[in-house]
């Protein structure tokens, strides 16, 4: 009788562009041999894990979202092997895998229907007339028979549950260190919980249906315990989510933070994927209480930057620089010059589209490449419309807004259009809302999704590229009104009371070079409350700026929004004598 404590297993993954041999390509494939030892050794189990990228076809060509998943760089194919020589080495681990367990070869697979096709597939390619060498077990399978309600069970849920961090590339070395990581508990789970001691008698119970198996619309069972989210106070501040191992997963904010965090634990609340992922590891949680949610919002933006939780998407700084253009805005840099005046603007808004559209309409390119018309339009490689109807598109677009300008076109052109695209938007936006007020729900969702699919469907044509071309002139000067306001903010006082009307007390946030200081409450403004640096320069408060600057003042933009949507009174000053009231506030914000 195998033991599973004793048991030698092969913990196996592989990499593919599909699930499907027939239609995709295997591109790396590890495995380590392991056993359930207690306590686990990552470092001795990484360190023995072989892991070979597989040598692929001359005309076979990596898919870029594969590529950007995995980590896999293209010269890193250099070093790949062949798939014999591959299928030779495990077969070789299988053997001698085998000889420690009276002549079976277990294989630890998290997801058996993605690995096990490629496995046979080079079985039958390298050795049909022999037995197939592995007894694949599924540990997605286990794991979902133990902890049915685990809201996502991937192999990174199930790691994280059990205390593991994965990287964030899906690399085979990463993922046979976590599948022996997973084996090695769900080993001990199975004897305490299941009395499971046996490989048979594991088999044997993975055949048997499961009473306990749960559908995918079940409720689901967080492993978080009640008792420590149970008290959390009525009052704005921020919350951080961790492992059972104390790797911080995620940072929020909340306006009551006893609302917020309790909202993620309902039986069938509706989550992204990642979200559903990280509460399945989430097992402990910390908390701050600030004055105000606006606090709440600035503070997590910078703790954000700071510890990078791997499931805060949106507020981390990834590969984004801050770039600042020229007057024409042919040349930029990272950091601002008398040269260089115009930003900031994060490194994944692209201002070349504006200069290239300024050039065509100047007639300095006649030559329409497709690299041009898709630099021109902002549209992915291969998706744009061919030259003849970029041309009649330009040519409409020429004729009814620069064909009387006398002299060339230059950035005060496209800003003045971007204004009056951006408010023909904004008009259309309030026509559609009083539509939409007329419809009922479900009759606005019908609408919405027509629209969507029919914009899908949409082929090129002429007055596509000419609406295409006001949306880029409309986008890029919004980008810029908003780059000067940022600057502006970065250096300011807001004010912002309790509750709507209230003259009683009032909150003061100060921004100096772009950190916000918070004063308490005060009755009114005070001479010491105004910002320090509102005779900064243009250039100097644009020295200032970083990313994490950049998307302070942007959350602290949408926060004026809330604060004035919920009809407080609000002012903002930017030096003794230029305060903004909520009424000026409101006609501004639609424009940045």
């Amino acid at each position: 009788m195998n033991n599973l404590t004793e048991l030698s297993v092969l913990a196996i993954d592989c990499q593919a562009t599909h699930s499907n041999p027939a239609i995709g390509h295997l591109v790396e494939i590890g495995w380590v041999k392991t056993q359930a030892t207690h306590p686990f050794d990552h470092e001795m189990t990484t360190e023995d894990a072989k892991t070979h990228l597989v040598k692929l076809g001359k005309c076979v060509q990596l898919p870029k979202q594969f590529l950007k998943i995995t980590g896999i760089k293209p010269e890193e194919m250099k070093e790949a092997v062949s798939k014999k020589i591959i299928w030779q080495k495990i077969y070789r681990a299988a053997k001698k895998t085998a000889s420690d367990n009276q002549g079976i070869c277990p294989a630890v697979i998290h997801f058996r229907r993605y690995e096990e096709p490629y496995l046979k597939q080079l079985h039958q390619e390298f050795a049909p007339n022999v037995e197939f060498p592995f007894t694949i077990v599924c540990t997605h399978k286990i794991i979902s028979r133990l902890y049915p309600g685990l809201p996502r069970k991937s192999l990174r849920a199930a790691a994280g549950y059990f205390g593991l961090s994965l990287p964030t590339f899906r690399r085979s070395q990463y993922h046979v260190v976590a599948t022996a990581f997973i084996w090695n508990h769900i080993v001990r789970i199975l004897e305490e919980q299941e009395k499971i001691a046996a490989f048979a008698e594991l088999q044997d119970w993975l055949c048997i249906p499961s009473a306990t198996t749960l559908s995918a619309q079940c409720a689901r069972e967080y492993p978080m315990e009640k008792a420590i989210r149970h008290d959390l106070p009525d009052k704005p501040g921020i919350y951080r989510m961790y492992r059972s191992s104390g790797d911080l997963l995620y940072i929020g904010k909340a306006k009551s933070l006893k609302h917020r965090v309790n909202s993620y634990f309902h039986k069938r609340g509706r989550h992204t994927e990642h979200i559903l992922e990280m509460l399945s590891q989430a097992q402990n949680l910390s908390t701050t209480v600030t004055e105000t949610a606006l606090e709440a919002a600035v503070q997590e933006s910078d703790e954000i930057k700071l510890l990078s939780p791997p499931y805060n998407r949106a507020l981390q700084p990834n590969e984004r620089q801050l770039l600042f253009y020229s007057k024409n805005l042919r040349s930029k840099l990272f950091e601002p010059n008398i040269q260089h005046p115009i930003g900031p603007f994060p490194s994944n808004i692209k201002m070349e589209s504006l200069a290239k559209l300024i050039d065509v309409l100047n007639g300095k390119i006649r030559k329409f490449s497709p690299r041009l018309i898709e630099t021109v339009l902002l549209t992915p490689s291969g998706y744009a419309p061919d030259k003849d109807c970029f041309k009649l598109g330009l040519e409409a677009f020429r004729k009814k807004y620069s064909s009387d300008i006398r002299g060339p076109i230059h950035l005060g052109h496209m800003m003045k259009w971007g204004t009056q695209f951006w408010k023909e938007k904004l008009v259309e936006k309030e026509q559609e809302q009083q539509k939409d007020s007329g419809q009922d729900k479900e009759e606005t969702e019908e609408v919405q999704e027509g629209e969507q699919l029919e914009k899908r469907e949409e082929g090129w044509t002429p007055e596509r590229v000419f609406k295409a071309l006001k949306r880029v002139i409309r986008m890029d000067s919004f980008q810029m009104r908003r780059s000067r306001w940022f600057c502006r903010l970065s250096e300011s006082t807001l004010s912002w009371s309790n509750a709507a009307h209230s003259d009683k007390e009032k909150h003061i946030l100060i921004f100096e070079s772009g950190t916000a200081s918070f004063r308490g409450r005060n009755l009114r403004l005070d001479r010491t409350d105004f910002p320090s640096g509102h005779k900064k320069t243009l250039c100097e408060r644009q020295a200032s700026f970083d990313i994490a600057t950049y998307d302070r003042m942007r959350i602290v933009t949408t926060e004026i929004r809330r604060i004035i949507q919920e009809d407080r009174d609000i002012e903002l000053c930017f030096h003794p004598g230029n305060t903004l009231n909520k009424e000026q506030l409101e006609k501004i914000l639609k424009w940045v």
